[in-house]
Order: structure tokens, then sequence, then C-alpha cells
């Protein structure tokens, strides 16, 4: 499947299949545009989408029209993966926030205790997970000789070197966390937040 200029990669939980099961939510029309615009695209334009958790059902699929569904792919020297197969790591990395943190600031004072302290404590582990996790993601990217890795996963958008790999994340598009995307120009890639 050679990938020419323009194509787009999506890496993954771009639908939210955890959703389906619940009886109160429905499909948005803003989901079917961004659907649309999507196979729109393909029509002309290869369109490489590289599954993640929330839309692992799609990896019974392999194709939809000219829309390739993968687990990972690799471009050149780069490989595309969602991550989410070594979230061992991250078995509570959407617990702490800013949100949170203020919350034990109130909270501490109320009952007497420095939640703050803990937390803080808190934030040093999850750094740590974090890093294993970049680190473990780096160590297959050597393994399958790439020279850089774009994933997902976290919801943390990043360009950085890691272990003398390229780490890059292009964070959430569609939680809409930072509404972020990477944008490959030639071998130069940059983060771009999108407003929708």
């Amino acid at each position: 499947f050679p990938v020419t200029i323009p194509a787009l990669v999506l890496v993954g939980d771009i639908i939210d299949g955890f959703k389906f099961t619940k009886k109160k939510w429905k499909w948005h029309e803003e989901c079917w545009q961004i659907l649309e615009m999507v196979l729109s695209f393909a029509k002309d334009h290869p369109v490489i989408y590289v599954s993640g958790n929330h839309d692992a059902f799609l990896r019974r699929v392999k194709r939809w029209g000219r829309l390739l569904i993968v687990k990972e792919f690799i471009d050149n020297d780069t490989l595309i993966i969602h991550g989410d197969k070594f979230d061992k790591h991250l078995p509570w990395m959407d617990v702490v926030g800013d949100f949170f943190y203020e919350l034990s600031y109130e909270l501490g004072i109320i009952l007497g205790f420095n939640l703050n302290g803990h937390l803080k404590k808190s934030s040093r582990q999850i750094l740590n997970v974090l890093e294993k996790y970049e680190d473990t993601l780096v160590k297959y990217t050597k393994k399958r000789k790439c020279k850089r890795i774009i994933s997902g996963h976290i919801h943390h958008p990043i360009i950085k070197m890691v272990g003398g790999i390229e780490y890059i994340n292009c964070g959430s598009f569609i939680k809409g966390e930072h509404c972020s995307y990477i944008l490959q120009t030639d071998n130069t890639y940059e983060i771009k937040h999108a407003t929708i």
C-alpha cells in the first residue's frame, strides 16, 4: 500500500466503540461529518487507519474501500502505532489532572491533611510510568528498525527525542482535550491544534 502525499494516517480511537454499549449514547452529526470527510478524502488519497483500544473492533476489517485498517504501519523509517498494546504501564493514566490537583488542595485544607504532597508524589509516579511507557515504545521502535515513532493512546501531544528515537505522540483529536494532530512536511513533524 504505497503512501503518497497527501495522505491521511489516523492513529486510533477515532470511533469510540466503548460508547456503543451505552444506552443513552448517540452518534452525533459532527461524527458523521468527520467520517464523511475521511471517506471522501479516501476516494483520491491513501488513508491508513491504525486502530486503537477504543476502535479495536475494526481490526477484523482489513480494508474499507481505499481505507486500510492496520494495527501498525511503517512508512520509510517511521513506525506508526496506537500504543495500546503497551499500556500495561498505564493502569491509572487518566486519574490525575489539574482539576484533581486543585480539588486536593481544597480538601486538604478542610481535612487538615496534605493531599497536595501526596498528589505530588503520585504525579512523580505517573511521570515515571509515562517514561517507562515511552521507553517501551522506543525499544519496540528500535526492534522494528525505525528511527521515529508516532503513537497516540496517552492523549498527550509531544515531539521529543527518547533514547535516540524521535518520539511523537499526536495527542487526542476526537476527545477535544487538545484537538491536536501531527502535520508532516517532507521529513519534519509538527504538532497542530484544530478548532472544532
